[in-house]
This record gives structure tokens, sequence and C-alpha cells, in this order.
């Protein structure tokens, strides 16, 4: 893997001021090549990134932790994708909605508005989640919201009688020797943090959830809150290149991981497997990959791709959104990158 071409690039979009810093990672089934641009904070003052930098993961959660523990209760029989959701959740009223239609957006639950800013306490925001009203007729279209998987979120804690960010860090980080990643609570040094948007209400967000939903759940939510380093990621993406397997154990079965390959939204508005994207022709994932393969990226600025046929992943961790989350460049560097990776590697 030549590396020089990519590194060239992330560092001339620093200096730029296209991003404030990345962490770069091209992984194969046996080997990962990193390297790391920029800064993870420009404010008040400059700090150096380094391949240590934890990031924010924002909507990478999804995929990350949430989806994967989805998958891991499949396997254990906890579950179906056709399970219905009030079956697990009585408190939630939409009696058809099933797993499936969580994990692939297509609920017909409403968007993400920004009616949730009203609730004052943990407990006002589960009640409007639970009284969300569907915004069209499940399985019709798919629209992409948060709530989706704050209910996944509700599901994992309610099927395990463990909060998220415990069952998380049994289940996933510690089998994938993901020891810098995890929700807050495990996070062991804040200031290895890369800094986030900086608001007149919060000032500089730091180490600290910057999604305003996971923030109301304590930082302890399905749709975000988990925070990482590019060298753990690679951890994640290698066991799906490794068929399921990580440092010589099993992980996820092949047969689940085969349930990523498929598209279960075919003939609607976006082409998503469970949990991911699939070779959604909109997403920022360059002109050089597969049919066959998984993206996903966090408000943040971070993203996965992982590609079966070509065997590989890519993981590029920005703080696109620090100081100011005015910042539309992300998907022209995220194309670039993917380009440059396939084009060198």
């Amino acid at each position: 893997m030549d590396l020089k071409p990519i590194k060239t690039y992330l560092d001339d979009v620093v200096e730029r001021n296209m991003i404030p810093g990345a962490c770069y990672a091209y992984v194969t089934a046996d080997q990962t090549w990193m390297s790391v641009s920029g800064y993870r904070s420009k404010v008040p003052s400059l700090e150096v990134n380094t391949l240590e930098s934890v990031y924010d993961l924002a909507s990478l959660t999804k995929v990350v932790a949430t989806t994967t523990a989805v998958l891991l209760l499949l396997q254990q029989g906890k579950l179906t994708l056709m399970t219905k959701v009030c079956r697990i959740l009585p408190r939630f009223r939409h009696a058809d909605i099933t797993i499936k239609d969580l994990l692939t957006h297509t609920s017909g639950i409403t968007g993400n508005g920004n009616d949730y800013k009203h609730c004052n306490t943990k407990d006002e925001f589960i009640t409007y989640v639970y009284d969300l009203d569907l915004s069209y007729e499940t399985g019709t279209r798919v629209l992409y919201t948060d709530f989706n998987f704050i209910l996944l979120g509700f599901v994992i804690e309610a099927l395990t009688d463990m909060p998220i960010d415990v069952f998380c860090a049994k289940a996933i980080f510690e089998p994938l020797q993901m020891a810098h990643s995890g929700y807050l609570s495990y996070i062991v040094d804040p200031s290895l943090c890369a800094s986030t948007e900086v608001t007149a209400l919060r000032g500089v967000i730091r180490g600290v959830v910057h999604d305003g939903k996971a923030l109301m759940l304590e930082g302890k939510s399905g749709n975000a809150g988990v925070f990482s380093t590019v060298g753990d990621l690679s951890h994640f993406v290698t066991m799906f290149l490794q068929d399921g397997m990580f440092n010589g154990k099993r992980f996820l079965l092949p047969e689940t991981i085969g349930l990523l390959k498929h598209c279960y939204t075919e003939g609607l508005d976006f082409k998503r497997t469970l949990g991911w994207l699939k070779d959604e022709p909109t997403s920022a994932i360059g002109d050089y990959h597969s049919d066959d393969m998984i993206f996903h990226t966090g408000f943040t600025g971070t993203s996965i791709l992982i590609d079966f046929k070509n065997r590989c992943g890519i993981i590029l961790l920005t703080n696109r959104i620090h100081p100011d989350r005015d910042n539309p460049l992300i998907e022209e560097i995220r194309n670039t990158v993917m380009n440059l990776t396939m084009l060198h590697r």
C-alpha cells in the first residue's frame, strides 16, 4: 500500500482549512496502514493530531455498536429481523414495526426534527421517543432518522438487562481489543479527544458527545455516543474481512456477515442493508468500489467503508465540524480519499 498520495492529499486539505485534521487507515484481512494529518483541536489552542486521538464517532455508533449488537443478539436467538419491536418494548405503540424496519430506516417513524429539545429530562425524552408518530406507511420508503436507532438501543438494553455502554464494552469492544473505544464512561483520557463544534451554549465540545439526542440519554444511545481511534476501528474492520474472526477467535458467523451483503430496500429511495448503506450511488464512496460493499458516516466527519469483493476497508476520521459545523466539503474529501486509496493500494 502506497500511503503517500493519501497522506499528501490530507495534509493539503488541512493546509487549505477544509478540515482541522484526519486519521486514516487502509485495512486488509492481515495488515493495516495508517496516517495522521493536522490537528485534533484548533480552539482554544492548536493541538497536533496523533494516531491516539479519540474521535466522537457520531452516527458511526449506529453500525459499530448498535447494528453489531443486534447481530450478536440475533445469533444468540434473542430476536429475529421480523421480531415486532412492541414485543420487546411494550411502551412502543406501533404494533407492526419490526427490528428490520428500524435497521433499514423504513419504519415510518418521523425524521430528525428539533422538538426533542423541549424535553427537560432523560425521562421526558424517552417518553417523547415512544410517542413519535409515523410520517409514512412502514416499508414504503427510506427515511434516515436517529430515532430508529435510539429505539434499537432500548431493545438492546431490554434484551440484555444491561445499559448499552456496558453491553457494548463486554460484547464488542473487549473481544475486538478496542481498548480505546466505548461510550464516555469507558474513555480513560478525554484530553485525547478530538474537539468538535464550538457553540454559544456548550463552548468547545470535547470529550462529551456532540449529538443532542444522545446527550439527552447521558451520552449512551443507539444513535450516537461511541468514541474510538483509527487503530481500534481497524480491528473492527479486520474482523469483517476475516469473515467474522478476530485474533483467532470467532466473533460473528459468516452467515451473519452475509446478511449485510443483501440490499433490503430495493425499489425504495436508498440502497440500505442492516444498519449500513449498500453501494448507494448518492454516497461519498468514490468511483472504484465494488457492488459488494457497505458504508456509513458520522456527522462529526467520520466514515467507514468495507468492500467485501476487494477485500479491504477504508477508515477516515475527521473533526470537520470543528470549530464550525458549516463545512460542506467532507463529501469531496471522502470521494477523493476513496479514489486515491483504491488506485494506490
